[in-house]
């Protein structure tokens, strides 16, 4: 399936996948390392016209990224939420925003009809969209670091064939091969020294997924959990340690060696979206956004502050920040609602 058409499907079917970076941190704060004595929670809302919302991205001050649309039309509005205020960004239509980094520059998705274009949007509202090399003829993107690279997916229609990932410095970009045996690669998720993670595959359907990381021009496969076949990184940090979903469940890959995460009770599968410097990741185990430090996975729907505030359950969480503050979506009054969790010391 060209995961073009697999992005939409889930995006439209709102209790799905899409791809975000889960990482915006720079440095490591001892703040989010103390114990936590409560929560709280903000609904962030939704554009005009729209029935959900879902955050995909935090930064360190806060900002939040994500989409609102229209379930049953699958029309998408990126949007950028600060300080209370929610706004569509780029404000195109038809796009997500994945991706905000600590200079408040967002990145994703443009959907018009017919293609798709890895946009750039400054703090200042100025937009700029990755055009597709010769040969290729669309764009995502996934992730935006600190110093302003990104990474995305290309969409070939010229030989070799098969869809590449790539890293982007604002001048050039440079495709990741795929691993020995495949055909395509995808790039998710990247760090401040441009360490990128993402997964290599040998069909355009995705089936078996590899997880690799790509630094300083060589890729590296980063293995599978016992027992399972495949593995997708979803990000990874500065100190290069990679977390997604293998076989099924969550994963931390370091040094060489891929630790299962685990799941909450009942549940028998687990993702993990985020990692921050602190070590902090979070996701989803079956339909609840977990927290998982200090060797346990939290359920953050369980959360007294989240009943309280009239959430029936918190479905996802897709990122935390180096203030330990997590984004995702949950539902709310009977519709998906982007949520900003931030923990008090």
């Amino acid at each position: 399936m060209n995961r073009l058409f697999f992005l939409i499907f889930f995006a439209i079917s709102i209790g799905g996948y899409v791809t975000g970076c889960g990482n915006s941190s720079s440095l490591s704060s001892n703040t989010s390392a103390n114990s936590i004595k409560s929560w709280d929670i903000v609904d962030l809302g939704l554009l005009p016209g729209s029935d959900y919302s879902a955050a995909y991205d935090v930064n360190d001050s806060g900002a939040v990224v994500g989409e609102s649309g229209v379930s049953i039309t699958g029309l998408q509005y990126g949007f950028h939420w600060e300080s209370g205020t929610l706004t569509s960004a780029p404000g195109y239509g038809k796009d997500v925003a994945r991706s905000i980094n600590n200079d408040g520059v967002s990145v994703g998705i443009y959907l018009p009809l017919g293609g798709s274009f890895g946009f750039i949007s400054q703090k200042n509202g100025n937009v700029s969209f990755v055009q597709p090399p010769q040969g290729w003829y669309q764009t995502e993107l996934n992730c935006i670091n600190n110093i302003g690279h990104t990474v995305g997916t290309g969409y070939r229609n010229a030989l070799p064939s098969g869809n590449r990932g790539f890293l982007y410095d604002g001048a050039n970009l440079t495709p990741i091969e795929p691993l020995s045996g495949d055909l395509e690669t995808w790039a998710i998720a990247l760090n401040d020294s441009d360490a990128v993670t993402g997964y290599s595959t040998a069909n355009p359907n995705q089936a078996i997924g590899r997880g690799y990381i790509f630094k300083n021009g060589s890729v590296t496969e980063i293995g599978f959990l016992p027992g399972a076949n495949n593995s997708y990184p979803e990000a990874i940090n500065n100190q290069g340690v990679i977390v997604g979903i293998s076989g099924g469940q969550a994963f931390r890959y370091s040094n060489g060696a891929m630790q299962a995460l685990g799941f909450l009770r009942g549940d028998t599968y687990s993702i993990a979206h985020g990692i921050n410097e602190n070590g902090e990741i979070v996701g989803r185990s079956g339909n609840r956004a977990f927290l998982f430090r200090a060797g346990t996975m939290i359920d953050l729907s369980a959360l007294p502050v989240v009943q309280q505030a009239g959430w029936s359950t918190l479905y996802e969480a897709r990122a935390v920040n180096s203030s330990g503050q997590i984004v995702g979506k949950g539902v709310r009054n009977g519709s998906y609602h982007a949520f900003l969790l931030s923990p008090i010391h």
